[in-house]
């Protein structure tokens, strides 16, 4: 093996190794525990008050995270940090995957917002320097 071969494995090996370990979660599961959200998120996600985002189709890995987040106070948030502090990694995994399932009906993004948002990122504006 070359120099460059083995430095690579072992980058590799060294990343993974590194990598938060997720556990699996479970649909059902999920559902019975995400009662509480229903409160502030709606049953299936989907908020009726702009004030709480909708999780419905929400990124289960990102859902996840943000739970990881308040329970470990780097999102400093004080109605969800009661409601996450009891809570296990399973529990966030059983939760994400709920809400990950589930179809938005409603307050989604205006199109012509996030398509601005696209085309900004992807190609910037020489006008304002961006």
């Amino acid at each position: 093996m070359t120099a460059k071969l083995v430095a690579s494995v072992f980058l590799v090996a060294a990343l993974g190794c590194n990598a938060p370990a997720f556990a699996a979660g479970s649909v059902e599961a999920g559902q019975a525990k995400s009662m509480t959200c229903a409160a502030c998120h709606g049953v299936d996600g989907n908020s009726v008050n702009p004030e709480w985002p909708s999780l419905a189709g929400q990124n289960a890995a990102y859902v996840r995270e943000q739970l990881a987040m308040f329970k470990a106070r780097k999102r400093i948030n004080e109605i969800m940090y009661p409601i996450v502090k009891d809570m296990s990694d399973q529990d966030f995994a059983d939760v994400a995957v709920y809400f990950a399932a589930q179809t938005p009906n409603g307050l989604e993004a205006d199109p012509s917002y996030w398509k601005a948002g696209e085309t900004l990122y992807k190609s910037g504006d020489a006008a304002r320097n961006i």
